[in-house]
């Protein structure tokens, strides 16, 4: 499926993601993604998935707390059941980074 946004909205779409990735991030214990990617690797290796699926979603959890809004723009819309076009009006509708909510 295609979804045609006009060039306003793209132009705003651009504007407010060049905004958020100017935010800082919060910082992730360095030792504790090493060791889950570890984990991942090893159940990976092992073909074990239920350790694999813990361990991914551990990484999923240490990722989505520093990455927490490009999780959730690359995962929101289908994650929540939303069309292209709802997910683009709900972020259209969030106020810009450094603004009050």
């Amino acid at each position: 499926m295609i979804t045609w946004i006009n060039r306003a909205a793209w132009n705003d779409l651009q504007r407010r993601l060049a905004a958020l990735e100017k935010r800082e991030p919060p910082k992730v214990d360095a030792a504790k993604l090493a060791d889950t990617l570890g984990w991942v690797k090893l159940a990976a290796e092992e073909q074990m998935p239920f350790a694999a699926a813990v361990a991914l979603d551990r990484l999923m959890g240490l990722l989505g707390h520093a990455f927490g809004w490009q999780i959730d723009f690359i995962l929101g819309a289908p994650a929540a059941g939303k069309s292209a076009e709802q997910f683009l009006s709900e972020l259209n509708q969030a106020p810009d980074a450094g603004e009050p909510a």
